[in-house]
């Protein structure tokens, strides 16, 4: 459900999002958040599990095309719902 603020008659409803209206500071926000959560969860991390994860990158495994369909069609409703119908309107 999208909270609304009072507008002017006529004016579009502004969704409320928690954010700051400016662009820059919402991004700069946004990347702080994240490396908060980066950093609180580096902390659970050993090196040697780091080192597993990342050599995983060099490995040639197959894919299931269902499951990238799934995980697509899921991704795509979480940026719907979170940042509009992507019709091109706001």
């Amino acid at each position: 459900m999208r909270s609304t603020t009072p507008n002017k008659p006529g004016a579009s409803p502004k969704r409320r999002t928690g954010l700051p209206d400016n662009p820059d500071k919402r991004a700069e926000m946004s990347i702080k958040l994240n490396m908060e959560e980066i950093e609180a969860l580096a902390q659970d991390v050993t090196a040697e599990e780091l080192r597993d994860f990342l050599a995983a990158d060099g490995l040639d495994v197959p894919f299931d095309p269902e499951f990238k369909e799934r995980l697509r069609e899921q991704l795509w409703s979480l940026v719907r719902s979170r940042y509009g119908s992507g019709d091109g309107g706001s």
